[in-house]
């Protein structure tokens, strides 16, 4: 098992809190030179406080193109139903981190953190209630497979699996005591879970069930993304990035170009990705990783999330309320 003293400087980096500047972006190479008339088009962030500055936003999560929730520090919860114009709090009902959210259709979605803390929504995130699950470890992530199926992950190896939509949840085997950080589905089976040491876990029966596979590293592995059964990218520790074709028989070290904590990942297709971490750090690969471009945006803020929404939007959220927002990574909003 991992010692308690370790769990709480990991769990102590993730909410450190830096400040935030506003700035342009424009894109330069992973050697942090400027790009060529060859490199990928600027991209351009709109950036705001999101009514949440003295929070750290650690998760965001679009129902739509339109609607979308953000969890963090404190218990907050903030709503977006106009991409991210403006935000509304909402009651949490507890002071907890909330560490991730996830929806498993428009309506039903959860919110996990810190003591155990599961909060459900059946309204699109307007009201919350919190679950009683009887265990008080530190819940990492969660994600659905469908509308039934998802999985929370956490400390110890904890794996928590739900097959009706979050309203109950039971424990299963994971076949490690290592922290479980992220976990990626791409359907109610196919499923995978990264966290410390550079664990990484596969499921093929909806989280029944857990095979270990050999990432390569022992850097502590934060998130996952899938895009099907087969291709998926996992990042972490000192600029970690591993890549998948084969469903993680065989995990690839990818140069991310960055020592910085890589906190999460969003695949748009085979080719086209995003990182976002720590110092501001915004990475973009159009190859399927074989480069990523470091975005420069001014920020020294640290960023937590990022989520490509249906209209191939990108939001992504961070530490003092940050809330950026990029149409399809390319085109420039000021707000």
């Amino acid at each position: 098992m991992i010692p308690r003293s370790r769990m709480t400087s990991a769990l102590l980096y993730v909410l450190a809190g830096v400040s935030t500047v506003i700035f342009c972006a424009c894109s330069r190479d992973s050697n942090g030179s400027r790009g060529s008339s060859e490199s990928p088009a600027p991209v351009g962030w709109l950036v705001q406080t999101a009514e949440a500055s003295e929070n750290h936003l650690l998760s965001v999560f679009f129902i739509n193109s339109r609607e979308g929730l953000a969890v963090g520090t404190g218990g907050i919860i903030i709503r977006t139903a106009d991409a991210g114009e403006t935000w509304t709090r909402q009651e949490s009902g507890t002071t907890d981190q909330l560490m991730a959210v996830s929806f498993a259709d428009d309506e039903v979605g959860v919110a996990v953190g810190s003591r155990g803390t599961i909060l459900r929504t059946e309204d699109g995130g307007i009201t919350w209630e919190k679950q009683d699950i009887g265990n008080e470890s530190l819940i990492w992530d969660v994600d659905f497979g469908d509308a039934k199926t998802g999985i929370a992950v956490g400390t110890y190896g904890m794996v928590l699996r739900t097959i009706n939509g979050g309203k109950s949840w039971s424990l299963k085997s994971s076949g490690t005591d290592n922290a479980l950080i992220g976990v990626s589905f791409t359907d109610a089976k196919n499923g995978t879970a990264v966290g410390s040491h550079g664990t990484i876990i596969r499921t093929t029966d909806g989280g029944t069930s857990w095979t270990q596979q050999r990432s390569g590293t022992q850097n502590q592995l934060i998130d996952v993304e899938f895009i099907d059964d087969k291709t998926g990218t996992v990042v972490g520790h000192a600029g970690s990035i591993l890549h998948t074709t084969d469903g993680g028989a065989t995990w690839v070290e990818q140069e991310s170009g960055t020592y910085e904590f890589l906190f999460s990942v969003t695949l748009k297709d085979e080719k086209t990705g995003f990182v976002v971490g720590g110092m501001g750090t915004i990475l973009r690969t159009t190859d399927g990783g074989v480069t990523w471009d470091a975005l420069e945006g001014g920020l020294d803020v640290t960023l937590r999330d990022v989520f490509l929404t249906e209209a191939n939007t990108l939001a992504i959220v961070g530490d003092d309320g940050t809330f950026l927002h990029s149409t399809g990574g390319v085109a420039v909003e000021k707000r």
